[in-house]
């Protein structure tokens, strides 16, 4: 029997860098949620409280309505100031 694979994606690096990065463009989690696709601005609120697990898909979306790659919420969670 093999372990699970670990997920590509460190979903916890993320929490804060999605609310930073939606605060830094004047959206509220229901303007971003929308401009993602998403169906709940809810679940917004719980990725970006660390409370939800995104899936991959999510945080494609997520980066594209804030603008940024994916690669950039992950750089930008080690340091938030590029966020600005």
């Amino acid at each position: 029997m093999t372990a699970p694979s670990r997920p590509r994606y460190a979903p916890r690096m993320a929490q804060k860098t999605l609310q930073t990065l939606r605060v830094a463009r004047g959206l509220t989690a229901s303007e971003a949620a929308k401009r993602a696709g998403l169906t709940d601005h809810c679940h917004l609120r719980r990725l970006e409280r660390g409370l939800a697990v995104p899936q991959e898909r999510t945080l494609q979306r997520l980066a594209l309505a804030y603008g940024v790659s994916i690669e950039t919420v992950f750089k930008a969670s080690r340091n938030t100031r590029a966020l600005t």
